[in-house]
């Protein structure tokens, strides 16, 4: 169930939605022609590898937010999201390369 969100210029900013379970949280981030961010809170670190692993966005946090990250992490997204082009950090100039950039807190 989709709980939230806020567009701008027809684009989604933030996009909160309970899931059942592991496989129903990857379809529900893979089903969209975004793909800027996803988080995902677990206390299953095998888990949280598998859905970083699985998910199709430019970022991906495990028990933490996506904002407010180091300005020096490669910033961008994949699909109709962002620019494939990260926009800081050394990736900047790997324009050619697919990246994803996780964070995981694990003290829950």
């Amino acid at each position: 169930m989709l709980r939230g969100r806020v567009g701008v210029e027809g684009r989604p900013v933030l996009a909160v939605r309970a899931v059942d379970g592991f496989e129903e949280a990857v379809e529900a981030v893979n089903d969209s022609v975004y793909g800027l961010s996803a988080a995902v809170f677990t206390r299953g670190l095998r888990a949280a590898h598998r859905f970083v692993g699985e998910v199709e966005c430019g970022q991906v946090a495990v028990n933490t937010v996506t904002i407010g990250w180091d300005v020096h992490h490669p910033f961008g997204g994949f699909r109709d999201s962002g620019s494939a082009f990260k926009e800081q950090g050394s990736e900047a100039l790997r324009f050619y390369t697919r990246v994803k950039t996780v964070a995981i807190n694990i003290g829950l």
